[in-house]
């Protein structure tokens, strides 16, 4: 829209010369539904004429103006604070398709007589239920506008929110050819918290739950404290909503689960999350408690940039209740999709759910990562091994005790500090780069034990990392891991330290560093990483590392490790693919190879092949 960046900036100017804050907010938002008022003729019901209407060009004159007027009106703090992210309505209206047609595939059009009831508990400027007015305008046999704008419901916490989504589908209603006077606003959208309503919070709502209900929740992470929950609000939270309250979990997830209950037995759910809910710790009370309440159905990650924030996001969709199954779609079969355009990439199929952690899964494969199957081998890393890695006590604890070296310069009494940028597969890069530690640049960072001999706690944890072990990297696109075989390494948190007997140290690396292990931990903790698309797994999950299965195989591919005569990425790759009990043509071994980006210090495009 051409004309909107200059719209925009005469609202803020508006809401500036008032004072900005909510009342003023809620004051420009009354200017801009009077405005588009006079530039359609159409009267919006929100409260009458305001002095000084803000009357937009003609092009701007649509319901989703009053949802970009919100938006627009919104400081950067305000919207972190409120975890305000608003959808574009492309993403909108593509959410909204695939949560009605798979009901529509679920209940071949039979609930309520094939008349939905759609809401949204956190509804912002209401672009979803345009979205679903629209998509039930095209599917619906000769829908009348009235009885089709009669079960739209939604509800938000901020009262301007609720102006301006009452404004907006009165707009969309007259546009459609519905007396405004017959769109009863203040009874389908109501102020209200999403996290707590029943279904008979809405008047004329119905009594035992909508048939489908969709939207975008707002983010709000409970490790930062300007977005934290209050200790009275986060207990009624849990009173209403159980175990999946608990922790630090998003309140995003937590529309998630208020979501399938405000859903009757047969109705849908897809609700915009942040992608770590597909295998965050925090989460997986969410997940167990929409697992009780339905069946996973479809997943939709975004893999790209779709909102101004920088967040990652998905969006499951779930059928509440029992679901029936066919040969054309199973209960275990999950449909996935792509991209702003919603691409599908196709079922997953039931071996492809056992071979991961559930949601973590589905939302590897769909973004493209390989399923491997793993199982049945002979144990886990942590038969064989011990995994540690620091936490905040331990990172700030070394913040005294670190100094900058000269790379080969180490002192009788100092350690090096490898931070997780430093790491390689097979390689360490301390001292030939700069590292950042505790927000600073070093050129070697290194713990002095002189030093720390005054804190003989973080001195005893330090001497117990200084002994053979594998560094694991953290947020990397493969795993990564370099063997420390004199135990003379440090690891700066949060990198895992893998202590092993010696002799089993590059077996050890060959099944870490071994393709399929990076499938298989992008299936199982997918989309917990900073990083899009990245590995990151906690000590714990190292552990969880099934071994090869092929012992000869394997060995042979350590023993060439360790002499560091195994060829290329690729013959290694491919002697791991085979060492798991995979085909040694198992697409795997290249998607891994186009991930890795260097092998013992040197670029993988130059040692791709040989």
């Amino acid at each position: 829209m051409p004309a909107w960046p200059a719209y925009r900036d005469r609202l803020r100017s508006a809401c500036a010369d008032l004072g900005g804050g909510p009342a003023a907010r809620a004051a420009v938002l009354g200017t801009v539904i009077t405005g588009v008022e006079e530039r359609t003729g159409i009267r919006l019901g929100q409260g009458g004429h305001r002095a000084g209407a803000l009357v937009p060009p003609a092009e701007l004159a649509v319901p989703e103006l009053f949802g970009s007027a919100l938006e627009g009106l919104l400081d950067a703090t305000t919207r972190r604070r409120a975890g305000a992210h608003h959808t574009p309505p492309a993403v909108a209206a593509g959410l909204v398709d695939l949560l009605l047609d798979d009901w529509l595939t679920r209940t071949g059009g039979a609930g309520r007589r094939d008349r939905p009831a759609v809401c949204d508990p956190a509804v912002g400027g209401g672009v979803f239920l345009l979205a679903a007015a629209r998509a039930l305008q095209r599917r619906e046999a000769s829908p009348t506008p009235t009885e089709l704008a009669g079960r739209l419901f939604g509800a938000d916490l901020d009262p301007t929110a609720v102006t301006a989504t009452r404004a907006a589908l009165a707009l969309w209603a007259g546009q459609s050819g519905v007396d405004a006077g017959r769109f009863d606003g203040e009874a389908q959208v109501i102020e209200g918290d999403g996290l707590t309503l029943g279904p008979g919070a809405w008047p004329g709502g119905p009594a035992h739950g909508f048939d489908l209900v969709v939207g975008n929740p707002p983010f709000l992470n409970q490790l930062e404290q300007r977005t934290a929950r209050s200790r009275g609000d986060a207990e009624r939270l849990r009173a209403r909503l159980g175990e999946a309250a608990r922790g630090y979990t998003d309140a995003s997830g937590l529309f998630l689960v208020a979501a399938c209950r405000l859903t009757r037995p047969g109705g849908g759910v897809a609700m915009i999350q942040p992608e770590s809910v597909l295998g965050a710790r925090d989460a997986a009370g969410v997940r167990r408690a929409v697992s009780d309440a339905g069946t996973l159905r479809a997943l939709w990650v975004a893999g790209e940039r779709v909102f101004p924030a920088g967040v990652r996001v998905c969006a499951p969709v779930v059928a509440v209740g029992a679901v029936p199954c066919s040969a054309e779609a199973p209960a275990a079969t999950v449909r996935t999709y792509r991209g702003a355009r919603f691409e599908e990439v196709g079922p997953v199929p039931p071996g492809g759910l056992r071979a991961g952690a559930g949601w973590a899964s589905v939302g590897a494969s769909a973004l493209g990562v390989p399923i491997v199957e793993l199982a049945g081998g002979s144990g886990t890393v942590g038969d064989v091994a011990r995994a540690t890695a620091g936490f905040r006590d331990q990172f700030y604890g070394l913040v005294p005790h670190v100094v900058d070296v000269a790379p080969g310069g180490l002192a009788a009494s100092q350690r090096a500090l490898v931070t997780a940028g430093a790491i390689d597969p097979l390689h360490c890069r301390w001292g030939e780069q700069p590292a950042r530690f505790a927000g600073d640049r070093w050129a070697a960072p290194a713990v002095d034990l002189d030093s720390l001999a005054a804190d003989p706690g973080l001195c005893r944890w330090v001497e117990a990392r200084l002994t053979p072990k594998l560094l694991v990297a953290p947020q990397t696109r493969v795993v990564e891991a370099v063997v420390d075989a004199a135990g003379a390494l440090v690891p700066s948190v949060p990198v895992v330290a893998l202590a092993a007997e010696p002799d089993r140290l590059w077996l050890l690396a060959a099944t870490l560093l071994a393709p399929p292990t990076s499938a298989w931990a992008l299936h199982r903790a997918g989309g917990t990483a900073l990083a899009a698309g990245a590995v990151k797994l906690s000590a714990g999950q190292v552990l969880e590392v099934p071994l090869p299965s092929v012992r000869r195989a394997w060995e042979s591919a350590a023993a060439l490790l360790a002499a560091g005569q195994e060829g290329s990425p690729a013959a290694f790759g491919r002697a791991m693919v085979q060492a798991y009990g995979l085909d040694p043509d198992h697409p795997v071994l290249d998607w891994w190879l186009d991930r890795l980006a260097r092998w013992r210090g040197v670029p993988v495009a130059a040692r791709r092949h040989g």
